[in-house]
């Protein structure tokens, strides 16, 4: 398709998803409540690779440590530390002492569904960490990178998400990080998977860097795009509220692109 370098709207076309008709996660215990207490001493646990001791969740690599920060040794010797993001337990990918951690789970899928998977991640500068975090994300053959930054001491939670395709009955959610764990804590909470709509329109073509977004004011909305029609790897690019109905937003993360696709999803995924 060609384009008028003189245009500056792209037109996005997208799928406004009810939130009165949420979807139910399809996960099994996605904020990791479970054990809870019953696995841990003083609100902390070490679990290494190939365990269930996390209902739902296989752990991986080296496994994962699993503690409600506000409770914890951690908690306890740095006040400000943090709490999860929704619940009490939290998973950090990066176990003390080792490289490399990771957890996931399996789940039922129908071939040729999207699917949105969401998750918190965090991190802090405490510790002796130095505020940053890295993980990856995988599903169906889709993995994306993620970081994020945070300089306090108290952590700071931030939404995820992206999209994939499902290619078999049963699909393999899984998180991993190979951060120094002396360094970093890459932190994850409350972790969904959704199905969308498959009827919605969410394609548009347009000029970069302006992009519209019309939907509801006052609700908030995960941008997400690919630069290829055939791609199912959906990356996010931003979560925005919209002040109106009709709003204008710029993509300023990729200069002088013009070839992406975009799309918006209400929050709750439907």
């Amino acid at each position: 398709m060609k384009t008028n370098s003189t245009q500056h709207l792209i037109t996005l076309v997208f799928a406004l998803l009810s939130a009165e008709a949420a979807a139910q996660n399809i996960l099994t215990n996605g904020s990791f409540e479970l054990p809870g207490d019953a696995g841990t001493t003083d609100a902390y646990a070490r679990y290494y690779g190939g365990t269930n001791a996390i209902s739902g969740w296989l752990t991986t690599l080296n496994g994962v440590e699993y503690y409600d920060p506000s409770r914890s040794d951690f908690g306890t010797a740095h006040t400000f530390f943090g709490v999860a993001q929704d619940g009490a337990y939290i998973v950090d990918l990066a176990p003390v002492a080792d490289s490399g951690g990771g957890i996931q789970q399996s789940f039922p899928t129908t071939v040729g569904q999207e699917y949105e998977v969401s998750f918190f991640m965090g991190t802090v500068a405490s510790c002796g960490r130095d505020g940053t975090a890295f993980l990856q994300a995988s599903a169906a053959g889709v993995t994306n990178s993620f970081g994020v930054t945070n300089r306090g001491s108290f952590i700071q939670w931030f939404p995820k998400s992206f999209a994939f395709t499902a290619a078999a009955a049963s699909t393999t959610l899984a998180f991993n990080s190979t951060d120094n764990p002396e360094l970093h804590f890459p932190l994850i909470h409350n972790v969904s998977v959704v199905p969308l709509r498959t009827n919605a329109v969410r394609l548009a073509i347009g000029l970069y860097p302006v992009i519209r977004i019309d939907g509801r004011a006052g609700l908030s909305y995960v941008i997400e795009y690919v630069e290829s029609l055939t791609s199912t790897n959906w990356r996010e690019l931003a979560y925005v509220t919209l002040p109106t109905s009709s709003y204008l937003w710029c993509d300023t993360t990729a200069p002088n692109r013009t070839d992406r696709f975009y799309r918006a999803i209400e929050i709750p995924f439907p």
